[in-house]
């Protein structure tokens, strides 16, 4: 795509909007950029994450 874009974002919508912004991704299929660490890295990501050195959202996964 060219031209300006826009992108907007909330660290604490409303409901409304956390509905409205989900059902936006899944009309143009936008998803989530995230590195995923294993539970027992939990302290280890976390501190990556606190000091700026994760690349994208940090999420932990409970599963095997």
């Amino acid at each position: 795509m060219k031209g300006p874009h826009t992108v907007w974002g909330s660290f604490t919508g409303q409901s409304m909007e956390v509905e409205a912004a989900v059902r936006f991704s899944v009309l143009t299929d936008v998803g989530p950029m995230n590195e995923v660490f294993p539970l027992e890295q939990a302290s280890e990501s976390y501190e990556k994450m606190m000091s700026a050195k994760t690349r994208f959202r940090a999420v932990l996964s409970m599963t095997k």
